[in-house]
């Protein structure tokens, strides 16, 4: 493995992931750093996809020129420490392969809303790259279960739904574009009381799921998602009051 990669990687994912980095402890060192390597990879092409100026023809040559980077193995630091997470956890790939397909997706989408289905599409690559990395960094073997699955992808939901104006900032608006041309809403900046029920029912209806006990894989990888979920259950609760005018500020 390479020291210097796994050292960027370490620092990247302590850094960047400080919730995440501690959750994992409970993967062993071997699944902790393929864990930091893939984030730490991805991260960076988050960066470079998600700017303010961000637009296809700026993010797409990028994304190409870094496959083919990769299929040729160009040496780099970044590079290596994706080699060394798969390395580690071959069974990785499949998480890799959703999150890129998730970066492709966002390096095309519009400055405006666009249809649910596809809103609905890209919570579940990327929630279910997340569960795939997970599960198999706790070193299960075989397909995530669907229970577990369908938790991250919640997850996923309420990640979006906290980081509502940092992405509308960048342009990713992520009410669907049904939900904008039924309640009269700017598509390219919504904003008011109708967004904010939006917001609560997404919100509320995420935490019911999250609700759910973890169910397969082993007595760690099932604390490691039960943990997950409590976290993104609390922060849902957040959003409904926060988002609810009849409850008071700092309440």
């Amino acid at each position: 493995m390479d020291v210097l990669a796994d050292a960027w990687a370490v620092g990247v994912f302590a850094r960047r992931a400080p919730a995440q980095a501690a959750l994992l402890s409970l993967a062993g060192p071997g699944g902790w750093l393929a864990f930091a390597g893939l984030y730490a990879y991805l991260r960076v092409w988050d960066d470079v996809v998600d700017t303010p100026d961000r637009s296809p023809e700026r993010s797409l040559p990028l994304l190409v020129a870094e496959v083919e980077a990769r299929r040729c193995q160009a040496p780099g630091v970044v590079r290596s420490a994706l080699g060394s997470a798969l390395r580690r956890r071959p069974a990785l790939q499949v998480a890799f392969d959703l999150m890129w397909a998730a970066l492709e997706d966002d390096a095309v989408r519009p400055r405006s809303a666009v249809p649910g289905a596809r809103l609905v599409a890209q919570q579940a690559r990327i929630g279910s790259a997340y569960a795939s990395a997970l599960w198999t960094c706790m070193g299960e073997r075989g397909a995530v279960p669907t229970e577990l699955a369908a938790l991250a992808i919640a997850a996923t939901r309420v990640h979006v739904l906290r980081d509502w104006d940092e992405d509308l900032r960048l342009g990713f608006v992520n009410v669907p574009l049904e939900v904008c041309v039924a309640e009269g809403l700017d598509a390219s900046s919504p904003s008011g009381p109708a967004l904010d029920r939006w917001r609560r029912g997404q919100a509320a209806r995420a935490a019911a799921e999250l609700e759910v006990p973890p169910a397969g894989g082993g007595p760690r990888t099932r604390r490691v998602f039960s943990l997950l979920a409590g976290r993104y259950a609390a922060m849902a609760r957040e959003i409904v009051a926060d988002s609810d005018p009849s409850v008071p500020r700092g309440a």
